[in-house]
């Protein structure tokens, strides 16, 4: 699962306390040609739209794929 995008976001809070983190996003097609590079045959890919009632409202891609032996 990634969220969509390509921006590093860095929030100073999380769930009211204090953080240091970054977010990478990612487009599916930059996610895709890493996984074939590695070895892997891509499956599918879903992309949904975002839903702020559960999670950060981004879009998020998820990727199936499995390894060539």
């Amino acid at each position: 699962m990634s969220n969509i995008g390509d921006e590093t976001r860095h929030p100073d809070e999380w769930w009211e306390k204090p953080a240091n983190l970054d977010f990478a996003f990612y487009l599916p097609e930059e996610m895709e040609g890493w996984l074939q590079g590695a070895g892997y045959e891509l499956e599918e890919t879903l992309v949904r739209a975002p839903n702020p009632e559960v999670a950060v409202g981004t879009r998020r891609s998820y990727l199936f794929a499995r390894k060539v032996l």
